[in-house]
């Protein structure tokens, strides 16, 4: 458990450097940076990411360690500002935060990101005693994310896209669902639209094999406060945002409905 000392670190931001903004997708960049003095980060946890001026949103390690990164959407005013930002621009930071993926034993893992959910996965990449089939997919082939990285970490891959620009054509759900059976894993671990991880959970309890789904809500604190990103009496800062996927199909607002910032109940699209 950490000290008084450190959590009191955590919760207060970190001002620091950007040390590259690179694009990786018409719509999705990475932000790499130092963070001296802080923990290195667990595979699924997240930074709360502070704009001065702006606005702090959560955004989910996909480089751990000293030196750090996350990768964001363009969609609102944080991500703006941030994809504006250059080498020696700074923004603060709080955290690492969350339960993340839990390997326990597993040897064989399939790893299923859909979009952006990509990112949250491949802090998995460098794992060790375990083999990796990544199956990742994407609208088109442009909105593919970190595909040479997992390639370059000599993981098989598996790639989809909505429109056959690249890989199989169709959802990454249901190349996924014929992997399962296929590849006799020992753990499944996702990370996407919540629709597509709700039917991979399905199919994994059916199948008899464990899944891990990283979640996503709207959220404010990071840290157990404020409550906006409860779901189905757990709270995600805290409990999540990696939850056990027969625990997700327990909740009813689970691949249905969210709440947005005002508290209002909103459809997942």
């Amino acid at each position: 458990m950490p000290s008084c000392e450190e959590v009191v670190q955590l919760d207060r931001p970190r001002i620091v450097t950007v040390d590259a903004n690179r694009q990786e997708t018409p719509i999705v960049n990475t932000i790499t940076f130092m963070d001296k003095g802080a923990p290195p980060g667990r595979p699924g946890q997240f930074l709360m990411v502070w704009v001065p001026g702006v606005d702090e949103v959560p955004m989910s390690l996909t480089i751990l360690g000293e030196r750090k990164a996350f990768a964001f959407h363009r969609k609102g005013q944080a991500t703006e500002a941030l994809y504006a930002m250059k080498k020696g621009d700074q923004f603060g930071v709080r955290g690492p935060y969350g339960h993340g993926f839990e390997l326990g034993k597993a040897k064989k893992v399939l790893a299923v990101g859909g979009g952006t959910g990509i990112a949250a996965l491949s802090s998995l990449l460098g794992t060790k005693g375990v083999r990796f089939t990544f199956a990742i997919g994407s609208k088109t082939a442009s909105d593919l994310l970190y595909e040479g990285r997992i390639k370059k970490a000599g993981c098989e891959l598996v790639v989809t896209t909505d429109d056959g620009t690249k890989g199989r054509k169709g959802f990454i759900s249901v190349a996924a669902i014929e992997l399962i059976k296929e590849r006799d894993c020992d753990l499944v671990v996702t990370c996407g639209p919540e629709i597509m991880m709700l039917k991979l959970a399905e199919a994994c309890v059916k199948a008899k094999v464990p899944v891990q789904c990283s979640t996503e809500r709207y959220m404010k604190c990071g840290i157990g406060i404020c409550d906006s990103c409860s779901m189905g009496g757990l709270q995600l800062c805290k409990d999540g945002p990696v939850i056990d996927g027969k625990t997700l199909l327990t909740m009813e607002e689970f691949g249905k409905w969210r709440r947005g910032p005002s508290g209002k109940r909103e459809p997942l699209c």
